[in-house]
Protein backbone atom coordinates (compact mmCIF):
# COMPACT_ATOMS: atom_id res chain seq x y z
CA UNK A 1 0.00 0.00 0.00
CA UNK A 2 1.44 3.37 -1.01
CA UNK A 3 0.50 6.23 1.26
CA UNK A 4 2.32 8.75 3.47
CA UNK A 5 4.59 5.88 4.54
CA UNK A 6 4.84 2.80 2.35
CA UNK A 7 3.46 -0.26 4.05
CA UNK A 8 3.31 -3.84 2.90
CA UNK A 9 0.35 -5.91 4.03
CA UNK A 10 -0.13 -9.63 3.49
CA UNK A 11 -3.80 -10.24 2.82
CA UNK A 12 -4.93 -13.71 3.75
CA UNK A 13 -8.09 -15.48 2.70
CA UNK A 14 -9.12 -19.08 2.88
CA UNK A 15 -12.04 -21.44 3.24
CA UNK A 16 -12.66 -25.10 3.93
CA UNK A 17 -13.63 -27.64 1.30
CA UNK A 18 -17.14 -27.24 2.68
CA UNK A 19 -17.00 -23.51 1.77
CA UNK A 20 -16.75 -22.10 5.33
CA UNK A 21 -14.57 -18.99 5.50
CA UNK A 22 -11.48 -19.06 7.71
CA UNK A 23 -10.47 -16.16 9.96
CA UNK A 24 -7.05 -14.56 9.60
CA UNK A 25 -6.02 -16.12 12.89
CA UNK A 26 -6.95 -19.59 11.63
CA UNK A 27 -5.02 -18.99 8.42
CA UNK A 28 -1.98 -17.81 10.42
CA UNK A 29 -2.14 -21.04 12.45
CA UNK A 30 -2.26 -23.06 9.25
CA UNK A 31 1.10 -21.56 8.22
CA UNK A 32 2.65 -22.90 11.42
CA UNK A 33 1.69 -26.50 10.50
CA UNK A 34 3.78 -28.85 8.45
CA UNK A 35 2.45 -29.20 4.93
CA UNK A 36 3.33 -30.36 1.46
CA UNK A 37 3.53 -27.79 -1.31
CA UNK A 38 1.55 -28.58 -4.43
CA UNK A 39 1.90 -26.35 -7.43
CA UNK A 40 -1.05 -27.66 -9.35
CA UNK A 41 -3.66 -24.92 -9.02
CA UNK A 42 -5.96 -26.73 -11.43
CA UNK A 43 -7.25 -28.70 -8.49
CA UNK A 44 -8.79 -25.54 -7.01
CA UNK A 45 -12.26 -25.08 -8.50
CA UNK A 46 -13.13 -21.74 -10.13
CA UNK A 47 -15.88 -21.16 -7.57
CA UNK A 48 -13.27 -21.40 -4.78
CA UNK A 49 -10.91 -19.04 -6.64
CA UNK A 50 -13.76 -16.54 -7.07
CA UNK A 51 -14.64 -16.84 -3.39
CA UNK A 52 -10.97 -16.30 -2.43
CA UNK A 53 -10.74 -13.33 -4.78
CA UNK A 54 -13.86 -11.82 -3.22
CA UNK A 55 -12.47 -12.40 0.28
CA UNK A 56 -9.14 -10.79 -0.69
CA UNK A 57 -10.97 -7.79 -2.17
CA UNK A 58 -13.04 -7.45 1.02
CA UNK A 59 -9.86 -7.65 3.15
CA UNK A 60 -8.19 -5.11 0.87
CA UNK A 61 -11.18 -2.76 1.18
CA UNK A 62 -11.14 -3.21 4.96
CA UNK A 63 -7.41 -2.38 5.15
CA UNK A 64 -7.84 0.59 2.83
CA UNK A 65 -10.72 1.94 4.93
CA UNK A 66 -8.74 1.32 8.11
CA UNK A 67 -5.68 2.99 6.58
CA UNK A 68 -7.75 5.99 5.46
CA UNK A 69 -9.16 6.30 8.98
CA UNK A 70 -5.64 6.15 10.46
CA UNK A 71 -4.40 8.63 7.88
CA UNK A 72 -7.26 10.97 8.72
CA UNK A 73 -6.33 10.75 12.39
CA UNK A 74 -2.64 11.33 11.63
CA UNK A 75 -3.61 14.23 9.36
CA UNK A 76 -5.80 15.78 12.09
CA UNK A 77 -2.98 15.40 14.63
CA UNK A 78 -0.51 16.94 12.19
CA UNK A 79 -2.89 19.83 11.49
CA UNK A 80 -3.24 20.45 15.25
CA UNK A 81 0.54 20.29 15.68
CA UNK A 82 1.07 22.72 12.78
CA UNK A 83 -1.60 25.07 14.12
CA UNK A 84 0.12 25.08 17.55
CA UNK A 85 3.47 25.67 15.82
CA UNK A 86 2.02 28.57 13.79
CA UNK A 87 0.36 30.03 16.90
CA UNK A 88 3.69 29.83 18.77
CA UNK A 89 5.47 31.54 15.88
CA UNK A 90 2.84 34.28 15.71
CA UNK A 91 2.98 34.79 19.48
CA UNK A 92 6.75 35.02 19.31
CA UNK A 93 6.48 37.67 16.59
CA UNK A 94 3.93 39.62 18.64
CA UNK A 95 6.22 39.52 21.70
CA UNK A 96 9.14 40.76 19.59
CA UNK A 97 6.96 43.50 18.14
CA UNK A 98 5.93 44.66 21.61
CA UNK A 99 9.58 44.68 22.70
CA UNK A 100 10.50 46.71 19.62
CA UNK A 101 7.63 49.11 20.29
CA UNK A 102 8.86 49.59 23.89
CA UNK A 103 12.42 50.18 22.64
CA UNK A 104 11.12 52.60 20.02
CA UNK A 105 9.05 54.51 22.59
CA UNK A 106 12.09 54.74 24.91
CA UNK A 107 14.23 56.02 22.03
CA UNK A 108 11.52 58.55 21.14
CA UNK A 109 11.48 59.83 24.71
CA UNK A 110 15.28 60.02 24.77
CA UNK A 111 15.27 61.90 21.45
CA UNK A 112 12.59 64.27 22.71
CA UNK A 113 14.69 65.07 25.79
CA UNK A 114 17.76 65.58 23.59
CA UNK A 115 15.70 67.82 21.31
CA UNK A 116 14.49 69.87 24.29
CA UNK A 117 18.06 70.15 25.62
CA UNK A 118 19.32 71.24 22.19
CA UNK A 119 16.49 73.74 21.83
CA UNK A 120 17.30 75.14 25.28
CA UNK A 121 21.01 75.39 24.36
CA UNK A 122 20.10 77.12 21.09
CA UNK A 123 17.82 79.56 22.94
CA UNK A 124 20.60 80.35 25.44
CA UNK A 125 23.13 80.83 22.63
CA UNK A 126 20.62 83.03 20.76
CA UNK A 127 20.08 85.19 23.87
CA UNK A 128 23.85 85.49 24.32
CA UNK A 129 24.28 86.51 20.68
CA UNK A 130 21.45 89.04 21.01
CA UNK A 131 23.09 90.46 24.12
CA UNK A 132 26.43 90.65 22.37
CA UNK A 133 24.82 92.33 19.38
CA UNK A 134 23.05 94.82 21.66
CA UNK A 135 26.35 95.56 23.36
CA UNK A 136 28.05 96.11 20.05
CA UNK A 137 25.26 98.32 18.80
CA UNK A 138 25.14 100.52 21.87
CA UNK A 139 26.68 103.86 21.02
CA UNK A 140 29.85 104.41 22.89
CA UNK A 141 30.43 108.04 23.19
CA UNK A 142 33.70 109.22 24.46
CA UNK A 143 34.81 112.76 24.55
CA UNK A 144 38.37 113.78 24.40
CA UNK A 145 39.66 117.27 23.97
CA UNK A 146 42.12 117.24 21.18
CA UNK A 147 42.78 120.98 21.11
CA UNK A 148 41.13 124.24 21.98
CA UNK A 149 40.99 127.33 19.88
CA UNK A 150 40.06 130.77 20.99
CA UNK A 151 38.95 133.18 18.33
CA UNK A 152 38.78 136.83 18.41
CA UNK A 153 37.18 138.90 15.73
CA UNK A 154 38.73 142.17 14.79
Amino acid sequence: MHAYDDEEILLLAGHTNAGESLSEEEIHRLFSLEANVEEDLNQIPNSSLEKLSLAINLSKDFYIANNEQQNAQVFDEEIERLERWADDKKLSIEVKLKELEKDLEKKRKDLRFKLYDLQDAIDIEKENLISMTEQKLKAKISLETVFRIKWTLI
